[in-house]
Order: structure tokens, then sequence, then C-alpha cells
């Protein structure tokens, strides 16, 4: 009976650890399938258990995860606003570094259609969506 008993114990514990885990995660606004890797990466824990104990809490704080939904796609647009802001003023320094008096508006705009093509690429790689030159 006694190894039962410390069977369970053990169980709870580690149900009660990777629900710690999974706080960690969301305050770093993850996903579930984000803290799953993560998990299973730096703490070793089966995607199984750290996907079932996440829907578990789910089911019990439905409003927590509706909300948490809703703060966690918030953060990504500023985030990501942030990012074209970003890559915008970039792009707008490459091309004042490489005017050169005298030079017609075609020469620039086929140099900055790299910067153009490294941009997309990066807005791709974080999820974005491609923006031609508005041109």
């Amino acid at each position: 009976m006694s190894s039962m008993k410390s069977n369970r114990e053990l169980s709870y514990s580690y149900v009660l650890m990777v629900q710690h885990l999974i706080e960690r995660c969301l305050v770093m606004y993850m996903d579930r399938e984000e803290c799953v890797r993560a998990l299973a990466k730096h703490a070793r824990i089966k995607p199984v258990v750290t996907a079932t104990v996440w829907r578990e809490l789910e089911k019990e704080n439905k409003e927590f995860f509706e909300a948490y939904t809703r703060q966690r796609i918030e953060y990504q647009s500023k985030a990501l606003s942030c990012m074209l802001e970003k890559a915008t003023a970039k792009l707008c320094a490459q091309k004042l570094d490489d005017y050169t008096p005298g030079t017609s508006t075609l020469s620039l705009q086929l140099r900055g259609s790299a910067a153009l093509r490294e941009l997309s690429a990066e807005l791709s790689s974080a999820g974005g969506k491609e923006y031609g030159s508005g041109r």
C-alpha cells in the first residue's frame, strides 16, 4: 500500500511541476505547441504529459485561456508591428546610404530590391505576410 501512496504523491507532484512549467511558458506568451516543444527539449517532459496537463488546465480555466489567447494575439501583433518599423527604418537608412547625387530613381529602386527581398524573407520567417514595394 505504501508504494501506491508514494507513486500517487510522485505523480501529483510531477503534475504540479509540469503545471508550474506550463505557467512559465504562458508568461512568455507561448501557445500549447510551443510549450510542448520547449518542455520536451529543456525539461525532458514527454509531449503527451504536457499536452494532457495543458488540456486539463484549459478545461478548468476556460475564461483565463480565452483572455490569454486574445492577449497573446495582441502581443504578437505589437511585436510584428515593431519588427516592421525596424525593418522599414533599416531599408530607409540603406537607401539613404546608397544614394549618390546624380543617380536616377530607377537605379535606387534596383539597388533597393535586394533589401526588399531581405525584408520580405525576415517577415516570412516571422510569420508575417510578404508585401510588395507599394509601387
